[in-house]
């Protein structure tokens, strides 16, 4: 094998490696990785039974609220333990808006075929992995066309530049129920790319490439109903070396399309009366009324153009090396933007996808292909542009096909075999290992946020079990961080394992000895543990630390008094 296919082969292994660590280190909302409580495998039980709703019961006292959609009634419904969050709520029955699609192809033959249930976090990792294996193909193959001496390390820096710069990790860290359909029309988009590039360059098979391109097309808007807006992209190969428009190429370009739309339609009219209606009407979403919602305004261009672009998340020092991005002013009606980070500053890789724009203009293979991708960047960005939320896994649509263009510009200038001045790939190589660097270290920022919202609903709701793992998995990522071990100590001490709980507020003590809530915690489970001394030496060194300490002082004027009614 020569050795840019050996750099190829293992960029794409790192690729698939960080997809798999970041769908293992991140977690569901509040924490509820249970994959039998999924509302997909919740999706799949009611259709084993012959119903399109999902398999949950409604609690009682929701069905019995004047106004079940209205946000302030339904508050208490949408946490744990009733998880009703942004479900559909129609004729007394619950179900999913989400596309059906990963259920079918996904979900439902997982579970025919093992007997247990797919976890968000596999299926997403699935998902993406397929998605970035069509792209790494798709590359792969258009350089060895057109740029086959594009030496090892810039094939596998473009390579990880596509898999790992287009926020996958951060959608990866925080899978639930949007996420799935995200993943599996991002894959079904890069996968059309590969079957529109076959049918290109293959004018001999384009019928057979024509039709599974047809089928994608429907199978994407199935899953993302926006994606519908692919579909002139099936007219784009037919635009290379003619042939005749017979019918069969017509029938292969609409029939699996239409069966698709088809199918969607008799689903959404047997569940809600309407061929038109996905569920939002009936939705039952975080802190606004689906009725009065406006998803999509002109007025949230502006807004969404200075978050998505302009307005960077901050580096700062230590581990995660990503903060927050500051606030903005934005239009009423639009959400807080959640962990979104703005492209042109954390992801400078972008600015490369410019150069790509001459490259559409021309004829050719390439040329084909960025017309196609910009195509798709267009359809996406707009959508995702005019949306009332700002959200980090909506990123993913926005920026792959913007990536892919920067490497198709790049992949074009090796194509014309011009001698690239040492200083401008040196260029290049910076912007993608700084895009690369902060997409990791932006999916590990999340992935901190969403574990510790996991620990403290797991323990609110008593799921100690599932805290602890919760922890673990935080000091997975940051082993040093003292009161990542404290919160273990306390969650030990609540399972009855005090050994280990004063092992673990021992821990937070070294690491930090000014820690007055370690040496608070420390001194009551060395109190528990019989240590009367221990405890006072951690109570009197808490009273050192903080003299106002009110607890502390409570706690040691209780053993110093039991003390002295012993002496008695």
């Amino acid at each position: 094998m020569k050795p840019p296919l050996i750099a190829a082969a293992l960029a794409c292994l790192l690729v698939l490696g960080a997809y798999a660590a970041s769908a293992h280190l991140g977690t569901a909302v509040f924490g509820n990785d249970d994959p039998t409580e999924a509302v997909y495998n919740r999706m799949i039980e009611g259709f084993a039974q012959g119903h399109l709703y999902l398999r949950r019961d409604v609690p009682a006292a929701f069905a019995a609220l004047a106004d079940p959609y209205d946000p302030a009634q339904n508050a208490p419904y949408r946490v744990p333990p009733y998880y009703l969050y942004d479900l559909s709520y129609y004729h007394g029955r619950l179900y999913a808006y989400f596309s059906a699609l990963p259920a079918l192809v996904l979900f439902w033959p997982y579970h025919l075929l093992t007997g247990s249930y797919l976890s968000y976090k596999a299926a997403a990792a699935l998902l993406s992995s397929l998605g970035f294996l069509a792209a790494a193909w798709l590359f792969l193959d258009a350089r060895r066309r057109y740029a086959a001496a594009m030496s090892a390390a810039p094939t596998a820096a473009l390579l990880l530049a596509i898999g790992l710069c287009a926020a996958q990790p951060t959608l990866l860290v925080r899978v639930d129920v949007w996420e799935i359909p995200i993943a599996c029309a991002s894959a079904l988009s890069l996968g059309l790319l590969a079957t529109l590039w076959q049918a290109w360059h293959r004018p001999e098979r384009r019928t057979r490439w024509l039709a599974l391109s047809s089928l994608l097309v429907g199978l994407a808007a199935a899953s993302r109903p926006t994606e519908i807006l692919l579909a002139p992209l099936l007219a784009l190969p037919l635009l290379g070396p003619r042939e005749p428009l017979r019918p069969r190429l017509l029938a292969a370009l609409a029939v699996p399309l239409a069966c698709c739309l088809a199918a969607l339609a008799a689903f959404n009219l047997a569940r809600f009366g309407n061929a038109l209606e996905f569920g939002q009407s009936y939705q039952l979403p975080t802190g606004i009324d689906a009725r009065l919602n406006h998803p999509f305004r002109i007025a949230y261009l502006w807004d969404n153009i200075r978050i998505y672009f302009l307005h960077p998340a901050p580096w700062k020092r230590g581990f995660p090396f990503v903060g927050a991005p500051s606030k903005l002013a934005l239009h009423a009606g639009h959400a807080e933007p959640e962990f979104a980070f703005g492209a042109l500053l954390n992801v400078p890789l972008v600015w490369l996808a410019l150069a790509a724009l001459p490259l559409a203009r021309r004829a050719g293979g390439l040329g084909f292909l960025a017309k196609a991708v910009l195509w798709i960047a267009l359809v996406q960005g707009g959508v995702v542009l005019l949306l009332s939320g700002s959200v980090s896994r909506y990123e993913v649509e926005l920026l792959t096909p913007l990536i892919l263009l920067a490497a198709l510009a790049l992949l074009s200038a090796e194509s014309v075999r011009r001698t690239f001045l040492p200083g401008f790939r040196v260029l290049w190589l910076a912007l993608a290992v700084f895009s690369i660097a902060f997409n990791l270290a932006h999916a590990a920022d999340y992935a901190v946020q969403a574990r510790v919202g996991g620990v403290s609903w797991s323990t609110l709701n008593g799921k100690l079990p599932a805290a602890l793992g919760h922890i673990d998995a935080l000091l997975v990522l940051e082993p040093n961080n003292p009161g990542f071990h404290n919160e273990r100590g306390v969650i030990l001490g609540m399972s009855g394992r005090l050994p280990e709980s004063l092992d673990e507020f021992r821990t937070t003590v070294r690491l930090d000895p000014h820690a007055t809530y370690a040496r608070h915690n420390l001194g009551r489970a060395l109190l528990q543990a019989g240590d009367r001394a221990g405890a006072i030496r951690e109570f009197e060194e808490n009273l050192r630390l903080d003299p106002n300490d009110p607890a502390a002082r409570t706690f040691l004027e209780m053993i110093q008094q039991q003390g002295t009614n012993l002496g008695r």
